[in-house]
């Protein structure tokens, strides 16, 4: 077990394909080298690491045996890097040496391509990619990194892209349900004070798929725990247009799913006798779909029945799972009658015990 949670983070730095996609403009020689370092690495991950991780018994015995096998490789990386550090592909060399170095817990190489990445690259727009690695998790604790590069970089989109991501991260550990009352307390404070930095300093600046920041900032901010929900407006699985409001007045729990989700299509048992228990109730079950094209939900519906409301999220750059900002499936918000969220990506018998305590209040 160990050994393939280290193995799948170690995999998930890497590019997925026999020949990692690159920027333009590189250099044909030099992106040709980087080519051969990460191909290399995935024959040794396959021959060498997969075969000795069997023999790990704990984390601490994985991550001996990947530094034993893999730890020269973050080194050839910054070499290449090295022989040109202001180049594209010093770029791509010292962000792949920052993934893997930390997910072996090499923190003095992984400091060591951090600085060089800012000594030569706090100007390059592309670090907006490093920001969004950071707020998808791709490294523990990324708050200090966020920081510098909201602070060093001389590139205002990446600072307001660096606000953005810590404004995520601190969202996400205000609303982690392990997290005690007065960290949640503290890391909201960061996220409202993260927001409005994006909104004062950076909202006209875009990400990396061209959307203004000030407008995702807005929208995302009005997505916490303990505030009104923003009106979701989507269409119906026939093309009607729905919106949050038509439901006013009830305990709503949107479920944002897809159905090649695995997870979600696990919820639905549940969701059924969910549905049948507050039937009677001023509840409803919105199911929004990620999918590519209704269509695919009708025929999904025919065979495992889903009675209740759905929605069709739809894939434009303003549709609802955009605005929403949707990063993983199911997404779950829970809101009660005044429209307020109050709970978000509880599931099973924890969202049914979140229903029922809205529910409950509605007859004080």
């Amino acid at each position: 077990m160990f050994a393939n949670l280290l193995v799948t983070g170690l995999l998930a730095i890497l590019p997925a394909q026999d020949k990692p996609a690159a920027p333009p403009m590189l250099d044909p020689e030099r992106a040709k080298a980087m080519t051969g370092i990460f191909q290399d690495l995935q024959n040794v991950q396959k021959d060498k690491l997969l075969p000795a991780m069997q023999k790990a018994k704990t984390p601490d015995d994985a991550k001996k045996i990947a530094l034993e096998i893999l730890g020269p490789y973050p080194a050839k990386l910054i070499k290449l890097g090295l022989d040109k550090p202001t180049d594209p592909v010093a770029f791509e060399c010292f962000m792949g040496a920052i993934g893997l170095s930390s997910q072996m817990d090499d923190t003095k190489t992984t400091d060591q391509a951090i600085d060089l990445l800012f000594k030569h690259h706090k100007g390059s727009e592309r670090l907006g990619i490093f920001c969004q690695m950071l707020a998808g998790g791709a490294m523990a604790d990324p708050e200090k990194l966020l920081e510098r590069i909201e602070k060093e970089s001389t590139n205002s989109s990446v600072k307001g892209q660096a606000a953005m991501a810590l404004a995520t991260f601190y969202t996400d550990i205000a609303e982690n349900a392990g997290v005690p009352a007065d960290k949640k307390k503290e890391a909201l404070a960061k996220s409202d004070a993260a927001f409005a930095r994006v909104l004062k300093d950076y909202a006209k600046e875009k990400d990396l798929e061209g959307n203004p920041l000030g407008e995702t900032a807005a929208a995302l901010s009005s997505l916490t725990v303990g505030k009104v929900a923003p009106d979701a407006k989507a269409k119906d699985l026939d093309g009607k247009p729905v919106s949050l409001a038509d439901h006013k007045g009830k305990v709503v729990v949107l479920d944002i799913w897809a159905t090649w989700c695995g997870p979600c299509k696990a919820m639905i048992p549940h969701e059924r006798k969910m549905v049948e228990k507050f039937k009677d109730k001023p509840f409803v079950l919105v199911s929004i779909s990620g999918d590519d094209k209704p269509e695919t939900v009708k025929e999904f519906l025919k065979k495992e029945p889903m009675p209740w409301v759905h929605w069709f999220g739809g894939t434009e750059a303003d549709s609802m799972l955009r605005k929403w900002n949707v990063r993983f499936f199911p997404s779950i918000y829970v809101i009660d009658t005044k429209g307020v969220i109050r709970y978000k990506h509880v599931r099973e018998d924890e969202l049914e015990k979140a229903v029922a305590e809205l529910l409950a209040e509605v007859k004080k």
